[in-house]
């Protein structure tokens, strides 16, 4: 009879999902404003997908992209509920609890943060 304090419990199998995608932004006066796609269900996120075989992922983010968003007018496919134009503060809200997308929507907005512009500093009192 076996020992069942030396029996192991099965292991669950993590199957790692990648998707790849693009970040479609415009600049406006106030900012820049990020495309976000809902998906319905309070889901909303970027345009991106899953990688086909024999297709690398610029392929898969450009092929999604056209597909999700037919970027040329911004139509939205049958797949989403609607869309939206966000600055990044309320997409940062909107995205919540996706982290990953919450981490590439950061990385966007730095990169097209404006260089050399230093919030301006209150004179000191003397």
């Amino acid at each position: 009879m076996a020992d069942r304090e030396n029996a192991h419990p099965p292991q669950k199998v993590v199957k790692q999902e990648v998707s790849a995608g693009i970040i479609v932004f415009r600049r406006t006066q106030d900012g820049p404003k990020f495309l976000i796609l809902y998906h319905g269900g309070n889901y909303w996120n970027f345009p991106k997908g899953h990688i086909e075989s024999a297709e690398d992922t610029l392929a898969t983010a450009l092929r999604e992209t056209k597909e999700e968003t037919g970027i040329s007018d911004v139509r939205i496919s049958n797949e989403h509920h609607g869309y939206g134009w966000f600055l990044f503060r309320d997409a940062q809200r909107i995205l919540g609890k996706y982290r990953d997308s919450q981490k590439v929507l950061g990385q966007a907005y730095n990169f097209l943060r404006p260089r050399g512009k230093h919030p301006t500093k209150r004179p000191t009192a003397r």
